[in-house]
């Protein structure tokens, strides 16, 4: 398997958000409130 690193663009910045949406709320549950986890992402 190849991995490329890359600086990130800004049209990657959907899929960036879509992946912490749904790592991050079931991650950080009971650690981090969900509105601040969410302001984060946005």
């Amino acid at each position: 398997m190849n991995v490329t690193i890359r600086k990130m663009d800004k049209e990657d910045i959907r899929q960036v958000q879509n992946v912490a949406k749904k790592s991050w709320h079931t991650t950080y549950e009971g650690i981090i409130p969900y509105n601040v986890q969410q302001s984060y992402i946005n």
